[in-house]
């Protein structure tokens, strides 16, 4: 499964980039996230369904006070073989 999820709010400037690099570990997904010009962030994520949907969880959780509103949208699979942080757009 796949993934791209933007976020919007005050997500730039904030660890969010680190945090979704650690969380992408630990749940054992692929994919990349990068900031955007627009203040927002951008996080493709790649792997089990299971797995995408809980580090979505703990995400929205652990930023709470900074995300005003999340966009999903699934994706065909690329098949990643690992996850970067990218550049801004």
């Amino acid at each position: 499964m796949r993934k791209r999820i933007h976020f919007y709010g005050v997500v730039q400037g904030v660890g969010f980039r680190y945090v979704a690099n650690v969380v992408a570990e630990k749940y054992g997904l692929y994919g990349w996230v990068r900031n955007n010009k627009d203040g927002s962030v951008t996080l493709v994520f790649e792997g089990l369904k299971d797995s995408i949907n809980e580090a979505l969880d703990y995400l929205k959780k652990f930023f709470k006070e900074n995300i005003d509103h999340v966009e999903e949208i699934e994706e065909p699979e690329e098949k990643l073989i690992s996850f970067e942080i990218k550049h801004e757009a």
